[in-house]
């Protein structure tokens, strides 16, 4: 056996933890946003409204947002830590690039959906949040 074998283990594993954990967080997982993402989000806007009562919703969103950049983030990293042979070059702005606009998507599509009242919200966020208020 060679002699680097225990230490490709631990960093195989390592990885592969941080895939999972990445997992988690990301949009991939369907169940995750009731029981980890919103969750999330919902202590990063309470802690915004702390300093200004209005940014509860506003943090929500965007403390949603990020931990799906984060899980999507953490995959990506755990993937080619994990997968790749060698010291391939990759860039860490490429691959935060990736996670914005992916995630970025991801967000704009469930609140379009909130808006036009496909997914119902109602138990969740007041509904005057999402209200249209008539053009005078």
């Amino acid at each position: 056996m060679p002699s680097s074998f225990p230490a490709f283990i631990n960093q195989r594993f390592w990885a592969l933890i941080l895939i999972f954990l990445g997992f988690l967080l990301s949009p991939a997982c369907w169940w995750n946003d009731l029981l980890i993402n919103l969750p999330l989000a919902y202590v990063f806007g309470r802690f915004c409204s702390w300093f200004i009562p209005q940014l509860l919703l506003p943090g929500v969103i965007l403390g949603y947002w990020f931990s799906n950049l984060v899980g999507i983030v953490l995959m990506h990293i755990g993937a080619q830590q994990a997968f790749q042979k060698g010291n391939q070059n990759v860039s860490l702005q490429d691959q935060i690039k990736s996670g914005l606009i992916t995630s970025t998507t991801f967000t704009l599509v469930i609140l379009s959906l909130a808006y036009f009242q496909v997914v119902d919200l109602s138990n969740y966020i007041p509904s005057e949040l999402f209200a249209v208020e008539p053009v005078s």
